[in-house]
Order: structure tokens, then sequence, then C-alpha cells
């Protein structure tokens, strides 16, 4: 038989447990005309008692106790049959010698021994989900002894596989189970302690009748985005199964783009014209320590009172994923005519710290120079609980020698 891992669950049907067809007589054999038949067949007192079943979603276990050291164990889909004179016959099936655990070896062609008994267990597994399958014990006793037989039958559980519609903050879980109602569970950690992973609230749902089954859905809220989790069912059919899937919820991709740029102050003064200006946009959860940046548009020469509406091949863009509902976006704007090389240079000094590239500290009450103004940046948030699709328009935070006004739309996706 196919040796596979077995869960938990099923439905039995035992004909008669514990009792043992040692008297159930054999047909008696037809010699053919003018012969004598045979004696009677004596009854051996040989037996098979305390049986016992275990089963889940594709195995099963019988146990029992015999009087003789070896056994006979056949399984199939179909009934065993019984003939006139009571005998079962399973039919094509392959049959498994049993070896029970006890003291000594019993002569199976002599009556049976007061007090011997020997304890059987056989596990069955590779089985289908949702099955009834039959058994047909058989104790090898010699000639000239009734049949020693026992019969019974045992239906596998049925869990099907989890599909997982997976959210950015949420996941749907849909299942069917051989139950009527179920706990479930979703956490980060896979550890089942009891009937519900470590961290979680078990919840119990009913299912919906479909035939002989079940049909369980539920969803899981309130999820962090771009996570992995586990969820846990158990199915409280005759036998509880469970079932472990990994999953994980979509992430947030987040599109920023800079849909129009007003210059308010150029931060060249006086005839020098328009100032050559350089933009990028990103977006960020932590915008005092993050130095990714999106694509630049510039440097162009754009003058005080000019608005510029950039193309979508030239806009300043980023994309990144979050795992928050709120975030910032920053457009950075920054004059390149600088005054002069020491000025740049204390300038650059002040704007690239360690650990700290592209930070606003030149928006900081502590830095000090004017030129340095000529980096100035606009800042705003958005909160996803507002749309997947914003469009704002916000100005430089103060006045420094470089002033504009963005508008920005964003975009979020779930992938």
């Amino acid at each position: 038989m196919n040796i596979l891992p077995g869960i938990l669950t099923a439905a039995v049907l035992v004909a008669t447990p514990g009792l043992a067809f040692a008297d159930t007589p054999a047909p008696i054999p037809n010699n053919g005309p003018g012969q004598f038949a045979d004696a009677p067949l004596k009854t051996s007192n040989h037996a098979i008692t305390g049986t016992s079943q275990d089963w889940g979603l594709d195995w099963f276990e019988v146990r029992f106790d015999a009087t003789l050291k070896n056994a006979v164990l056949q399984v199939s889909t179909q009934a065993p049959k019984q003939n006139a004179q009571g005998v079962y016959s399973m039919g094509s099936s392959q049959p498994v010698a049993l070896t029970g655990k006890g003291a000594g070896n019993p002569d199976p062609n002599s009556l049976a021994l007061p007090g011997q008994k020997y304890a059987f267990t056989q596990r069955v597994e590779g089985l289908k989900q949702g099955t009834t399958y039959h058994y047909l014990i058989n104790l090898p006793v010699g000639a000239g002894f009734k049949p020693v037989q026992m019969v019974g039958s045992v239906r596998t559980e049925h869990h099907s596989a989890h599909t997982i519609t997976r959210r950015t903050n949420a996941l749907d879980l849909d299942f069917t189970a051989s139950a009527g109602s179920a706990t479930v569970s979703v956490s980060t950690s896979p550890q089942i302690v009891g009937s519900k992973l470590k961290g979680s609230t078990a919840v119990v749902i009913k299912g919906k009748p479909q035939g002989d089954t079940s049909r369980f859905t539920h969803t899981f809220a309130n999820l962090t985005p771009g996570t992995t989790y586990y969820v846990l069912a158990v199915a409280g059919g005759q036998h509880t199964t469970q079932r472990l899937t990994e999953t994980s919820t979509k992430s947030q991709q987040i599109e920023v783009a800079v849909e129009k740029i007003k210059v308010i102050d150029d931060a060249d003064a006086g005839l020098r014209g328009k100032g050559e200006l350089l933009f990028q946009v990103r977006g960020t959860t932590s915008p005092s320590k993050s130095g990714a940046w999106g694509n630049p548009f510039g440097e162009t020469k754009i003058g005080s009172g000019d608005t510029v509406t950039p193309t979508a091949a030239k806009a300043p863009r980023h994309v990144f994923t979050t795992k928050k509902s709120a975030f910032t976006v920053q457009v950075e704007g920054r004059e390149s005519d600088w005054v002069g090389k020491s000025e740049r240079t204390f300038c650059e000094s002040a704007y690239r710290q360690p650990g700290e590239n592209h930070t606003a500290r030149w928006l900081n009450s502590g830095d000090s120079g004017s030129n340095c103004y000529q980096f100035s940046h606009a800042q705003t948030s958005f909160d996803l609980k507002q749309g997947k699709a914003q469009t704002k328009t916000f100005t430089v935070a103060r006045t420094p020698d470089l002033r504009f006004e963005v508008t920005v739309r964003m975009t979020m996706k779930a992938v």
C-alpha cells in the first residue's frame, strides 16, 4: 500500500465490533455422487476481540486482540461478501500478513489456549479523503476448523486544501471539511498551541452543508500589508482534522509623481536670469532617515512665476512599498548656480551628514548660511484610508531663497 503522512479524522461504521465470527458455519464440501460428506467443521475457540479504530484524512488504524499470533488483513472500497454459510470474502484485494505482540507461538491446528492473547495494531495509509473503506480480518486456523473472521469499515475525513484570497490588509479563507464547525486562526507564527496559532485569537465558524461535507469561509481583517502569515483551520468532525497553510498579504506599492511645478522664487536675484533648477521626489514613512529618491527632473532653467507641467516620461517619480497606511511625500528643489565654491562646499557638507544622506538639514534652525536655502523641499502626507489615488498641491514649508509649489499624484496598487 502507498504510505503517506496522515492528519486526523472520519466517520466509522463497524459491523458488530468486538465479535468474532468463530461460530459461523462453513460450507459443506460436495465430494460428488457416491461420496460421504466430510465431518462437520469443529469450533477452535479462537477469537478476535477488542477491536478499535482510529482514522484521519488519508489513513486509518485498526487495533484488535486475537488468540493466534498471526492474522491476515484485507482492505477495499467494496464491502466484503458473505456466502450462504456466513463466510466472508473480500475479492481482489491485496492480503497483508500481520503478526501480533505476545509470548509463545500457538499451533493454529489446535484449540485456543485459555488466557492466550496477542495484540495487533495496523495502520493503512495513502487513502482517499472522505471515502469509506472496508476491511476483513482472518485468523489462519487449521483445516477442519470453522473460519474466524472480523469485518468492519471506516470513512476517512475530508478537509480540503485552503483557498486563500490575498489582499493588502486581509486574507479570505475558503475550504471544505466533513464537519459542522471549525476553529480558525491567523498568526505570523506557525507554532500551534492547542487548537490555535501562537499569538492569535481562535474564531469558531459554522459550515454550510454541501452534501456530506460543509463549506467554510472566513475573512481575517486588520492585517499588515506585505507580511507572511500562517492560517490554521481545525475542523471538528467525528475525528478532528487540522490544516496549516503559509501565505502572505499583498504589498502596498506606492507611486508618487510630480504633475506640476510652480516656481515662486528661483533663487537667482536681479539680472542673473532664470534659475538652473533640479527637482526630485520621494515617498517615505521615515522622512528623516530615508535616503531613497526617485528619478530627478532637470536641471532646467525656470524663472520666478513660471509653471511647468512635466511630461509623464520626465516627471519626477518614486515607487516604493510600505506597510503603513500613512506616509510622507517630499519634493526637493535645488538651485545649481552657486555663488562661490566655499559656500557650495559648506552647504554640501551640511547637507550630506554621515548616515543622513538627503535629509532636510538646511531647513533646521541649527543650520546657518542663507545660501544653504538654495536647497529646499515641500512636504505633505497621504493617508491610504482616504483613497488609493489622491492628488495634493503643497508648497515649501519655510521661505528660503528657492521657493516653489508642486502638485503630486499618489496611486497605490496591491502586488
